[in-house]
Order: structure tokens, then sequence, then C-alpha cells
């Protein structure tokens, strides 16, 4: 019985360090993983904290030490179509504005969706982007903790193919957060306003003397679903509605462009 117990502790140690030899050597070219054994030893000689636990990896920290070491390729030798797949249990719609604001920070404003499915197992998503250089994870699990959101695990499917899974439990979405009663001036946009409208009864907004605005206003509730929505064909310099009981988010925008409110806006937010 001793000789099966002190068996399974070490299978079981033998398949932990595998683990992390197996992460490794997924996101290292073959020939270079060889060649670096002793290096790669002695970077990740402290095993356990590059587990989240027992089960899971810390993809991150791992690809953060071989890029500190130079041990990891983030580019390629000429432009390719590069295929992110990012996959949560959570909201899809939060989930894919969360996943945009956070490629578009990272200077990615352009890609194709391929695949985007919602089953029993969540949601998964598939881009496909024109590129020199792999996402660099580090820079994307940074823009993603801005929004309250965490890398669980990369898997590294191919050169060109790299897979994400994301934990969105306790996500946030990059809304502006404007005081109760109190006149704000927002600044020029580069994108539509996302304001947070939470406890407000009703909305003002306000263009600047020498803009021409079309508004489109639209209305979110907490999972991103749209509750109502207001466009205008016609300028307008001042708009005041009332926010609906399930709104949690509106977007504020031009119709036609927003260098038709190049000069910014003024929120009001009233509670009553």
């Amino acid at each position: 019985m001793v000789r099966v117990f002190i068996f399974a502790l070490l299978f079981a140690g033998a398949l932990f360090a595998d683990m992390l030899d197996d992460k490794i050597r997924s996101f290292m070219d073959k020939r270079e993983y060889i060649i670096q054994q002793k290096l790669i030893d002695i970077i990740f000689s402290d095993r356990d904290s590059f587990y989240k636990n027992e089960d899971l990896i810390d993809s991150v920290a791992v690809i953060k030490e071989l890029k500190k070491n130079g041990l990891i390729e983030l580019f390629f030798d000429k432009p390719k179509d590069f295929v992110l797949t990012f996959h949560t249990q959570k909201n899809p719609l939060i989930f894919m504005k969360i996943i945009n604001d956070s490629l578009s920070s990272m200077g990615y404003n352009y890609y194709l969706t391929k695949e985007a499915i919602k089953d029993k197992n969540g949601f998964k998503w598939s881009i496909s982007l024109k590129t020199e250089f792999v996402i660099d994870p580090i820079f994307f699990a940074n823009e993603l903790s801005v929004y309250n959101c965490e890398i669980l695990d990369i898997n590294k499917l191919s050169q060109t193919h790299w897979k994400y899974e994301i934990d969105t439990a306790n996500a946030k979405i990059g809304a502006i957060r404007v005081e109760l009663d109190t006149s704000v001036k927002l600044k020029k946009p580069i994108e539509p306003y996302w304001i947070d409208v939470q406890n407000a009864d009703s909305i003002e907004l306000l263009s600047h003397r020498l803009d021409h605005w079309y508004p489109y206003i639209v209305f979110y509730d907490k999972n991103l679903h749209i509750v109502k929505y207001y466009k205008y064909d016609y300028i307008k310099k001042r708009v005041k509605f009332e926010i609906p009981k399930t709104a949690r988010y509106i977007k504020v925008a031009d119709l036609f462009t927003l260098n038709n409110i190049k000069r910014g806006l003024r929120v009001y937010l009233i509670s009553e």
C-alpha cells in the first residue's frame, strides 16, 4: 500500500512538471527549445510559481519569462493572416466589446470575424487580421485587466492561430462615469461616447455652437442589449431624454461622422 502511495505521488509530480514543460515547449521554436534547455531549467526553477492551480498553467507568466529572456518569437518574416480565438463563459456582447476595445487600444482596429458560436460551453469568437506580429499576450493581458478581465489560459494552436480562455465574471466596460446633477464637458471623441447612466433619471446633451450634430443615441441594459434608441437626420444643439428603467449604459455618437462633434459634448445626468 505504501509503495502504491509513493508511486502515485511520483506520478502526480511528473505529470505536474510535464504540464509546465509542455506549455513552455508549445510557445517556443522546437530547435530553440532543445538548444536552450539548461537556460529554461534555470528560468523556470521555481516551477510552482507558474501554476494558477494544480490543473492550470499561468500562461501569461510563462510567456512573460520567455519574452524577457528572448526565447519567444512574436513576429513573422512577412505579413500573415493571424487568427485569434477567444472563449468565455459569460455575456457575449460585453465580451466582444471588451475584446474590441482592448485590441483597438493596442492599435489593431481592422479584423474579420471568422466564427462566433454560443452554446452550452460558453461563447467562442474567432477573428482574423493581417499582421507582421503575434498579438503580444502581455500587453493584451494588461489591456484586459482594465476591464476586470483575466486571461485563464493561452494555447498556441499553430504559428498563426492562438486561443485565449478569458474570465469575464467581473467584467466592466469602459464607460464614462459622470457625477449626478453636474454638467461635465466631454473631450473630442475618437469613438462614440459610452456613458454609465446608472442611478440617473434623465440625461441632457449639448453640442458646441460651432458644431453640426446629428444625434445618434442608443440605450443599453447591463448586458448590452438595446433598450431604446434615437437618431436625427437634422442638426440638434440640445437633446434631453428620460432614461429607461432597465438602461445601464448610453452610447452617444453622430448619425454620419464624429467629426460633426469634434469640439466635444456637454453632458448632464439628472436625478429626480
